[in-house]
Formats: C-alpha cells, sequence, structure tokens
C-alpha cells in the first residue's frame, strides 16, 4: 500500500509539472490528456474531488477555453496537495 501512495504521489506530481509546462505554451491538447490521467488515477482510490476538477480541467482543455484554464489548474494543484498530504498521513 505504501507503495501504492509514492506511486500515485510521483505520478501526479508528473501531471501536474506537464500541466504546467503545457500551459506556458497554449497545448490545450497535453493539458486536457494529462488531466484525464489524473482524473482516472484520482478516481481509483476515490479522491472524488481531486478526480471532479481533472475532469473540469480537462473539458475546458478540450473546449480550448483559455480564459477558464488557469482557474482550473490552481484548484487542481489545491485539490492534489491535499490529497497527497491525506495520503502522505494515512501512507
Amino acid at each position: 500500500e505504501r507503495e501504492l501512495v509514492a506511486t500515485f504521489i510521483a505520478s501526479g506530481d508528473q501531471c501536474l509539472a506537464e500541466i504546467h509546462a503545457a500551459l506556458n505554451v497554449s497545448d490545450f491538447a497535453t493539458i486536457g490528456k494529462r488531466a484525464h490521467a489524473l482524473k482516472g488515477a484520482s478516481a481509483n482510490i476515490y479522491a472524488a474531488g481531486l478526480s471532479a476538477a481533472a475532469s473540469s480541467l480537462e473539458s475546458a482543455a478540450r473546449a480550448n477555453s483559455a480564459r477558464e484554464i488557469d482557474g482550473l489548474v490552481q484548484n487542481l494543484n489545491q485539490k492534489l496537495q491535499a490529497v497527497n498530504a491525506e495520503l502522505r498521513k494515512a501512507g
């Protein structure tokens, strides 16, 4: 279980780093793909709030909705940090 927690945290952090890098160059396709991956991973560990945040970001990225994306990335970042903190406590 500890290994699973470490894997989720590492992959979530990697997804978020790739989302930030893609955001800097307005690469909405990559933002959508990474958000989709994070949505699935977070759903697998029953992190509903994080999954919903990733889903919202994925939808905005697929719609090329640049105005919404910054705020959605910030929300996703906050949710991911909260989930990671809980996982570290539990793990």
